[in-house]
C-alpha cells in the first residue's frame, strides 16, 4: 500500500511540476543590472589613460615652445657704431581729454626717452641664443646689461640663472631700431649708441685679449 502511494505522488510530481513548488510571492523590488562589464571597463580605462597622456604632451610641448622665440633679423654683416634716435612725429595733435587743451601739436616732434623720463642705466644686448659666440658676450656682460633673446631657446640661459627677455619684433626689436645680431645699445642722454657687431670679430677680439 505504501509503495502504491509513493508512486502514486511520483507520477503526480513529474506531470504536474507545479505541485513541487510553492509560488511564493515577488518581495520587494527588482533591479536590472547596472554595472558595466569588465571589456567596457578595461576600454574606458585606456581612453581615460590616452586622453590624460595627450594632454601631458600638449602641455609639455607649450612649456617647452614657450621658451623659443624667432624673428627675422640675421647675423650683423660687419661690425660698426651708430646713433639711434627714437623720435616720433606726431600726425595728429594730441588733446587732453575734457580740457580740450593742445597738449602736443600736429607734427611735434616726440623723443620717447625725453618726454617719458627714461633712463637705461645697463647696456641693452640683443643676441641669438643659438649662436655660442653671442651667447658668450651675453654672459660676459651680463652684470651689466639687460639681454634680450631675439632668436633661439632662453631655458639655459634661465636655468644657469642669467635674467633674460624675449624681444618682440613689432615692439623691442622695432622700438629700439635693432637690425641685426648681435647688438648692443648704450643710452647716452636722449639717444642711443648703437654698437653692431659680427661674430667673426668678436672671436679675433677674444683671442688677442
Amino acid at each position: 500500500m505504501l509503495k502504491k502511494l509513493s508512486f502514486t505522488i511520483l507520477l503526480h510530481c513529474i506531470f504536474n511540476p507545479l505541485f513541487a513548488y510553492t509560488d511564493l510571492g515577488i518581495y520587494g523590488n527588482t533591479h536590472l543590472i547596472k554595472e558595466k562589464s569588465f571589456d567596457i571597463l578595461l576600454q574606458e580605462k585606456y581612453k581615460e589613460n590616452v586622453i590624460k597622456d595627450n594632454l601631458l604632451n600638449e602641455i609639455t610641448k607649450a612649456y617647452e615652445k614657450s621658451f623659443s622665440i624667432t624673428s627675422s633679423l640675421g647675423t650683423c654683416n660687419e661690425s660698426l657704431q651708430r646713433e639711434y634716435i627714437p623720435n616720433l612725429t606726431l600726425s595728429e595733435d594730441i588733446i587732453l581729454p575734457y580740457s580740450n587743451e593742445v597738449l602736443f601739436k600736429k607734427g611735434y616732434i616726440y623723443n620717447i626717452l625725453k618726454e617719458n623720463n627714461i633712463f637705461f642705466n645697463k647696456y641693452l644686448i640683443f643676441i641669438d641664443a643659438s649662436d655660442e659666440v653671442q651667447v658668450k658676450l651675453a654672459k660676459k656682460y651680463y652684470k651689466y646689461a639687460d639681454i634680450f633673446i631675439v632668436n633661439g631657446n632662453t631655458k639655459e640661459l634661465l636655468l644657469d640663472g642669467y635674467n633674460v627677455y624675449k624681444a618682440r619684433e613689432k615692439i623691442e626689436i622695432k622700438m629700439l631700431d635693432i637690425k641685426c645680431v648681435p647688438t648692443v645699445l648704450t643710452q647716452q642722454e636722449n639717444i642711443f649708441l648703437v654698437n653692431e657687431y659680427n661674430p667673426h670679430d668678436l672671436i679675433k677680439k677674444e683671442e688677442s685679449e
